[in-house]
C-alpha cells in the first residue's frame, strides 16, 4: 500500500505568523501547531547549521507518532567535505527514529534509511548516475522550478514526457517559478501535479511533497490545496493510506 507525505520545507517562517500560525503563539509551540495540520515536513535548517542531538529529540517528541521527519544534510558535509563526517550528522539524526521507535513499540517506519539527491547541475542527469542511484534504492529529487534548474525530464534529446524514477518512492520539492520560493502554483498547475501522484501511486510508491515556496504563506497554501486535490481523487479508493506507515 502507497502513502503519500505533502509538507512545507520548515516550519519557522515569521511571516507565517497570522497567515497559518496564530498571532499570539509562541514560535516554541509552532511545531506542535504544524503537527496537527500536517504529517510531514522537510527540514530545511539542518543544511544551514549543526544540531544537537537534543535538538532531534525534542522535534521528535513535540508531534505525533507517524510524523515524518525529511532532514537535510549540512551543506558543511555535501559541499565542504564531501560526505565525509557524515556518521556524526546520521547519529544525530537518529535521535528521530529513536522517539518513533519507542512510540510505536520499537517497529522501524519504513520512511527511515531513505535518500533522495538533488542535483543543480546538468551533468549528473546521466543514466551513469541513475544506474548507482537505482543500486541503492536512492531517489532523484523532482525540482520543480519552472525549469530553472535542471531535471531528468530535459536531459536528454529525446525528451521524455515524465521523470526519471529510481527508487521505491518518489521525493518533490516545489521552489516556486524561477526557483524564487516566492511564487504560488496555480490549483491548475496542483491539479497537473495531483495526477502525477496519482499515477505513482498506482505503481505502488510512495510520494514525498515539500512547498519550498515560503513567502506569504504561499507553500502552507498550496500543500493544503494539493493534499485536498488527492483526496478527491481517491475517494472511492480502497487502497489508499494518507501520510501513514505500513
Amino acid at each position: 500500500m502507497s502513502n503519500i507525505f505533502i509538507g512545507t520545507s520548515g516550519w519557522t517562517y515569521k511571516d507565517w505568523q497570522g497567515l497559518f500560525y496564530p498571532k499570539d503563539l509562541s514560535q516554541r509551540k509552532w511545531l506542535e501547531y504544524y503537527g496537527r495540520h500536517f504529517k510531514t515536513v522537510e527540514v530545511n535548517s539542518t543544511f544551514y547549521r549543526q544540531m544537537k542531538p537534543e535538538t532531534f529529540k525534542n522535534w521528535a517528541e513535540t508531534v505525533p507518532q507517524d510524523f515524518v521527519f525529511a532532514v537535510k544534510v549540512s551543506r558543511f558535509i555535501t559541499h565542504i567535505k564531501r560526505l565525509e563526517r557524515l556518521e556524526d550528522f546520521l547519529v544525530h539524526c537518529s535521535q528521530l527514529i529513536v522517539h518513533s521507535k519507542r512510540k510505536s513499540m520499537n517497529r522501524e517506519p519504513r520512511t527511515v534509511n531513505r535518500i533522495a539527491f538533488e542535483f543543480r547541475d546538468q551533468s549528473w542527469f546521466d543514466e551513469s548516475i541513475y544506474k548507482i542511484l537505482r543500486k541503492y534504492n536512492a531517489a532523484l529529487v523532482i525540482a520543480e522550478s519552472g525549469s530553472f534548474w535542471p531535471s531528468s525530464a530535459e536531459a536528454s534529446e529525446g525528451k521524455p514526457s515524465e521523470e526519471v524514477i529510481t527508487a521505491d518512492f518518489v521525493y518533490i520539492r516545489f521552489h516556486g517559478e524561477g526557483g524564487s520560493y516566492a511564487s504560488k502554483y496555480t490549483d491548475k498547475e496542483l491539479k497537473s501535479w495531483a495526477n502525477r501522484i496519482r499515477k505513482w501511486r498506482k505503481r505502488g510508491l510512495d510520494v514525498y511533497a515539500y512547498f519550498n515556496n515560503d513567502v506569504a504563506g504561499f507553500a502552507i497554501e498550496n500543500a493544503k490545496t494539493l493534499i485536498s486535490l488527492i483526496y478527491q481523487q481517491v475517494a472511492l479508493s480502497q487502497s489508499f493510506d494518507f501520510a501513514q506507515d505500513s
